[in-house]
């Protein structure tokens, strides 16, 4: 026997405000010409949320790497990556400055600028460490990250 809906568990609509909203729908095998078959439950979708990525805030299995940034003005600023690339370059300068945040990317989206200043990798301070040193404290974490190679 088939699958009444097909193999794709999922069905994408739009409600009367013309929202897309998604419905979780149950395929049910197909019976015998005699039986009638019993109606497909539809449970509604709980509302996408943003991707941990995009958000920041990666799930408890998820590997992560937080990098801290100093503005200009002295504020610290943390992001969580949960993929790689991350989107940025960097100065070689000590300390390691952001030279860019690559156009749609991480890094972008979470509205990280140049001249921002590295200051640390998940835990360990950087500030004083040469551009080469924080390169290979990137590589170390970044390596744990799903995505392309860097």
């Amino acid at each position: 026997p088939g699958l009444a809906m097909g193999n794709s568990p999922n069905c994408c609509c739009h409600n009367q405000d013309d929202a897309p909203t998604v419905t979780r729908v149950t395929a049910v095998a197909a019976l015998s010409n005699h039986s009638v078959a019993p109606p497909l439950k539809a449970e509604p979708e709980p509302p996408e949320e943003t991707s941990a990525a995009a958000a920041g805030v990666p799930s408890a299995a998820e590997p992560s790497m937080t990098l801290t940034f100093r503005t200009p003005e002295g504020e610290d600023k943390a992001f969580r990556f949960t993929r790689r690339p991350v989107g940025l370059d960097f100065a070689r300068t000590t300390p390691t400055t952001v030279r860019r945040a690559h156009p749609n990317s991480p890094a972008a989206a979470f509205g990280i600028k140049p001249e921002w200043v590295l200051a640390k990798v998940n835990d360990e301070n950087v500030l004083e460490k040469s551009s080469l040193e924080v390169h290979s404290v990137l590589k170390r974490f970044m390596v744990e990250l799903p995505g392309q190679a860097t």
